[in-house]
């Protein structure tokens, strides 16, 4: 397997196997291990790990959302040139971005279209036929040593994170990509895409949607199972 397919599996496998969600940040919970899954801090390392582990050459790198330089993504040299991964995106973002290109795909429907500027790599996310700009990768980014230190403080309560008082759950589950945002539940495939309505009023509404719809437990956040 080349270098390339390598990463990207290791990429795609950490989407099928580690959700995307807030749940950390709403049960005020600092997780032991990755596994789990989280936001977008917990899934870069998770996945910067996998790679150190293959001899893979990696960086943690800096991004913006939202104008706010509050999201990490990988910066990944490789035989074949130098990549930029967006593993800790919310949305199915399984593949690498050249450094110095322009690049398009398209993963559960979603078309993932990345734009060289001056100073950043824009990746755009177009869904439900509307073109977002998501995140905004830095191509001077800040040191390694001063993005773990952010990642560290990341639970701090003066950070402004785009989920902030809301829940967000998403995982790859077969050939669909689900995506809940707090009480709808959003599907996309190559075939269609549609909403669910559901009703989460307590924790135990959030257990039944979450065991439903994602297969996850939640006293695997609670208990750090």
């Amino acid at each position: 397997m080349k270098d390339k397919e390598k990463v990207e599996k290791i990429i795609f496998d950490s989407f099928l196997n580690e959700p995307f969600h807030n749940l950390y940040h709403i049960y005020d919970i600092k997780p032991k291990t990755y596994r789990h899954g989280g936001t977008c801090s917990e899934k870069t390392l998770s996945v910067y790990n996998n790679l150190k582990s293959e001899d893979i050459s990696v960086k943690i790198w800096s991004a913006m959302v939202d104008g706010n330089e509050t999201h990490r993504v990988l910066k990944i040299f490789i035989e074949s040139g130098i990549y930029f991964a967006d593993v800790g995106n919310a949305w199915p973002s399984i593949k690498m971005f050249p450094e110095k290109e322009n690049f398009e795909y398209e993963s559960y429907g979603i078309t993932f279209k990345s734009v060289l500027d001056v100073e950043t790599l824009d990746i755009y996310n177009c869904r439900d036929g509307r073109e977002i700009l998501s995140v905004s990768i830095i191509l001077d980014s800040k040191s390694e040593e001063e993005i773990f230190k952010d990642i560290e403080n990341r639970f701090s309560s003066d950070i402004d994170y785009p989920f902030k008082n809301h829940l967000r759950f998403a995982k790859i589950i077969g050939d669909k990509f689900y995506f809940l945002r707090d009480e709808t539940v959003h599907v996309y495939s190559e075939k269609d895409s549609y909403k669910i309505d559901v009703c989460i009023s307590d924790e135990k509404d959030l257990e039944r949607v979450l065991m439903k719809y994602f297969n996850f437990d939640l006293n695997r956040i609670k208990e750090q199972i």
